[in-house]
């Protein structure tokens, strides 16, 4: 038995898996699981294999594959795979024992009714050996909608091979493999309120194929982990049975990062792997071909599911130790045309980046069918979900997802965001911003669970049940008026809030150096892609602005560097009217500083230069009093409409986390009535809904007069959500 201790520090005990053959090549007794069953479902195909390897996992070794003649006389080769079967000891998934010898298989889900033939095929050792052709016949779909794929109607969104419309509802669920129970309880909950989609990763602590050293010789480099393969067998079934989609991470940054795992990286030359250099992970040939010979793998074992969704090259690629784009871009150019000519089931191939607008010459690729980013440490991240797909689906005729948000990185997340404000938020935001699902928040255990948030997810899934996103073509919706429930405007000034992009998560390309100056509009701020939310020493961002009246600028500073000694400068029109030392209290962690400072601005146009006059980095977000004209009440506006569905979410724009994390309570809102243009004739009606609650508010019957409709908003909303159908 082989000891390891996996990246929880929970030591695991597995008995050795033989690996090594030395016989003549030889293939017998192949054979069906079932003579017939429904499309789209498993088909196991076993045979006697044996012969001389070294390493099972090494199709230039040994390779066995399936060669299927479908009724419409097309051919597709499935690869097979080597594995071992094990159960748990006393219910423990985190201990396994195993159950007999290793065996091959190959897995198939046929795509087409009708009869389909079946010959095995094995190379090893110069020889090629095939069986007698095999028959089974592939019988109508009990669930006909097949792999969930890019929308061919409207590649932006979602559709699975018959054409149903997909839109993605989930979170991460991304290491939880080693506890089995725990990860079921998990999916189940988050099913039970219309979830339908998680992000694995299957890299990491949980489970780990191949990406850690001192798993044993039947694991490593080049080598598949069996117990982690069997409890991934486990998980998939789990999707299977609660219909959720599964985004599958294959690799991640932290084993490319010398201050995390890539001195047990197996791919390190340190560890016997071809990569001296994180650098060379990407361009060394050898690296190359065993990560090409993992994906095969995947394929092989996994690929037959229509639970799985897709293959994410890499967590945060753009976060590796010595990232350079242009190596990793033919590196993605050559796993996606592997993939493509390896994978029979045509899964989305996509990746993803830390910095939250990519890489156009890696996003451009035809071979990567997604765009993907992460976000964290921003305070409004509605806002931020809401931009960043706006932006991005603006960018590339592809499907964005954020497929990672929360709080940040230093821990506590309960404490620092009790209600779950940042998840509600990200889901909105991403939604209304024209992704292809709501935003994938990070948390999974410590956070969404704890916290009970799963009650976040059932207004969403109420509110766009059966909404036919990849059938239609959706354009912001355009606010004419928004006025009291009398249909009288009534005229008021709200905040602004501004904020950067922290850290990694920025956008990093476009443009790529800080504006002279941003000015700052009752709509936020331009350009918004350069603005950073950090000032390190000396460094200065200046704002113009324009005051309807005299109002206030607020400087919150929600974190600080835990070295240095940071001073925050304000100056007003060229005349510094604050200079703050900010001080660590004693017993005060940096990243929990949140406190804030503020001038007052006189009526009118002003430039604002904000400063760190000392040394360390500031972390800033800006806050702006009787900026914003409103004719009604003080909600924001987000939404979606196309010629028969108007999508829209009101928010008040203190429900964000920087206002709950300061104590502050937004303001219900009374009654209004707000006028959208560009709608198409008809009836429409809807339901208003609460989205922290899922109550529903009141209903909506309007007509459309003149290319705009006049919708009543209910009293007292601080988030609300209305989906309208136009009748026929």
């Amino acid at each position: 038995a082989m000891t390891f201790t996996p990246n929880d520090h929970t030591p695991v005990v597995f008995p050795t898996v033989p690996l090594a053959d030395n016989r003549p090549p030889a293939l017998a007794n192949a054979r069906l699981a079932k003579a017939e069953l429904p499309c789209f479902e498993k088909l196991e195909i076993e045979a006697d294999i044996q012969g001389t390897w070294q390493n099972p996992f090494a199709p230039e070794e040994v390779a066995l594959d399936a060669h299927v003649t479908a009724p419409d006389g097309s051919r597709l080769v499935v690869p097979g795979f080597f594995m071992q079967d094990y159960a748990t000891i006393r219910g423990n998934t985190a201990e396994l024992e195993r159950q007999g010898e290793p065996r091959w298989l190959v897995r198939f889900a046929a795509s087409q009714p009708g009869p389909h033939r079946v010959q095995l095929v094995l190379r090893n050792a110069g020889r090629e050996i095939r069986s007698p052709e095999l028959a089974f016949t592939a019988l109508p779909a009990r669930d006909p909608r097949g792999f969930l794929r890019v929308s061919r109607r409207n590649p932006r969104y979602l559709q699975f091979d018959d054409g149903t419309p997909f839109f993605a509802l989930g979170e991460n669920i991304a290491t939880t493999g080693a506890d089995l129970a725990n990860h079921i309880t998990l999916h189940e909950k988050l099913a039970a309120v219309g979830g339908n989609f998680v992000r694995w990763w299957i890299c990491w602590s949980g489970i780990n194929l191949e990406s850690a050293v001192g798993m044993g010789k039947d694991q490593g480099l080049g080598r598949i982990h069996q117990p982690d393969a069997w409890r991934l067998d486990r998980m998939i079934e789990t999707a299977e049975r609660l219909d959720i989609r599964v985004m599958a991470c294959i690799e991640t940054q932290q084993n490319l990062r010398r201050d995390q795992t890539w001195e047990r990286f197996p791919y390190n030359q340190a560890n016997g792997g071809p990569a001296a250099t994180p650098a060379d992970f990407f361009t060394s040939p050898e690296a190359k071909r065993l990560f090409q010979q993992r994906l095969r793998y995947l394929v092989a074992r996994w690929g037959y599911s229509t639970a799985l969704f897709s293959w994410q090259f890499w967590n945060e690629v753009s976060a590796c130790n010595q990232f350079a784009v242009e190596p990793v871009t033919v590196w993605h150019r050559e796993m996606a045309d592997y993939l493509r000519a390896t994978d029979p089931y045509r899964h989305v191939v996509h990746t993803n980046h830390g910095n939250y607008d990519g890489y156009p010459e890696i996003d451009s690729l035809p071979g990567i069918e997604v765009i993907s980013s992460n976000s964290y440490c921003r305070r409004d991240m509605g806002y931020t979900a809401w931009w960043g797909a706006r932006r991005l689906t603006a960018e590339y005729p592809k499907p964005f997802l954020l497929t990672e948000y929360g709080v940040g990185h230093y821990g506590g997340w309960m404490d620092e965001d009790p209600t779950g404000i940042i998840v509600h938020n990200g889901l909105w935001g991403a939604v209304m911003g024209g992704a292809a699902g709501a935003g994938l928040p990070w948390g999974w255990n410590n956070w969404i669970d704890t916290g009970d948030f799963y009650h976040y997810w059932q207004p969403l899934s109420r509110l766009l049940k059966d909404v036919p996103f990849c059938l239609r073509d959706w354009q912001q919706v355009q606010v004419a008026r928004f006025v009291g429930a009398d249909g009288q405007p009534a005229p008021s000034l709200g905040p602004v809030f501004v904020e950067g992009w922290p850290r990694n998560y920025a956008y990093t390309l476009e443009p790529k150096d800080p504006a002279e100056v941003y000015t700052i509009t009752p709509d936020g701020v331009e350009p918004q892609a350069s603005l950073r939310a950090t000032l390190a020493a000396n460094q200065a961002q200046t704002f113009a602005t324009d005051w309807p009246q005299a109002g206030v600028f607020r400087v919150h500073v929600p974190e600080i560097s835990s070295s240095g000694t940071p001073e925050l400068e304000i100056a007003l029109d060229g005349t510094v009217v604050l200079t703050q030392p900010l001080p660590r209290p004693e017993g005060t962690v940096h990243w929990r500083y949140w406190q804030a400072w503020e001038i007052p601005v006189p009526a009118g146009k002003h430039t604002i230069r904000v400063r760190n006059a000392g040394t360390g980095t500031i972390w800033t977000a800006y806050e702006l009093t009787n900026y914003r004209p409103r004719t009604g009440p003080d909600l924001d506006v987000f939404g979606l409409a196309c010629t028969d569905h108007v999508l829209l979410w009101l928010r008040q724009p203190e429900f964000i986390w920087l206002c709950q994390r300061q104590g502050r309570s937004p303001s219900p809102q009374p009654a209004g009535q707000l006028t959208l243009a560009g709608i198409p004739s008809g009836t429409w009606q809807g339901e208003w809904v609460d989205t922290t609650t899922g109550k529903t508010l009141a209903p909506v019957r309007a007509t459309v007069q003149g290319g705009t409709i006049t919708i009543p908003t209910p009293e007292q909303i601080v988030s609300a959500a209305l989906k309208l159908r136009r009748m026929e």
